[in-house]
């Protein structure tokens, strides 16, 4: 069921991106396509983006937030799976995304520690299940986040504006606040959901 969802979910992000692409002439992309593998690969890659020649620019990793390998974008095997995946197709970025929060890296930093890549980092929104994932005024501030990466990745992908490393303080605690997004997430959920049943709770809480 969760894969079903996953898939359904990059299928919407690719349709909102390619709506912002087929008005956006200025931008560096052609189109999104999603699932699709190098050859002679069974691995897929979840989105595809393409230049304006139709050569492979971005490909990327999305996993859902409240899955197990979705807590956080910077998950070291997702970004590797994601950066071997972009290395086959010869894509220049990557991305891996959580739907929280999208991070695009430079596939050339093969080997650096992470904090030691180039990196775009955004924070989009705080899903927490998947209720959330199809809540409509979630999904519009999901497309302002894609809108902005657009704008991001076209500007590193043409040079106009390089991807940066971050001071390593900085990284660090952009990683710590992605691996918390989460927990914090779930724990402000069910304080809401008792301030609202319990007078007891809401008594001291406030």
């Amino acid at each position: 069921m969760t894969t079903e969802h996953e898939l359904t979910f990059c299928s919407d992000a690719a349709g909102w991106m390619n709506q912002e692409l087929e008005v956006r002439p200025e931008l560096a992309f052609s189109r999104v396509k999603i699932e699709q593998s190098a050859r002679g690969s069974r691995k897929r890659r979840d989105l595809t983006i393409y230049d304006r020649s139709d050569q492979i620019a971005v490909t990327g990793e999305v996993k859902l937030p409240y899955m197990a390998d979705g807590g956080s974008p910077y998950n070291e095997s997702v970004v590797e799976d994601a950066f071997n995946k972009a290395g086959k197709v010869g894509a220049r970025f990557f991305v891996t995304w959580n739907v929280n929060r999208l991070v695009l890296w430079q596939t050339d930093d093969a080997g650096k520690p992470l904090h030691e890549r180039h990196i775009y980092d955004d924070a989009f929104t705080q899903v927490r299940d998947e209720d959330d994932l199809v809540n409509p005024t979630v999904q519009q501030t999901i497309r302002r986040g894609l809108v902005r990466f657009l704008e991001r990745a076209s500007q590193a992908y043409t040079g106009a504006l390089p991807l940066a490393k971050r001071p390593l303080d900085e990284f660090f605690i952009t990683v710590l606040e992605a691996a918390l997004e989460r927990p914090i997430a779930a724990v402000l959920r069910e304080i809401t959901k008792k301030y609202a049943r319990g007078a007891t709770f809401k008594t001291r809480l406030n």
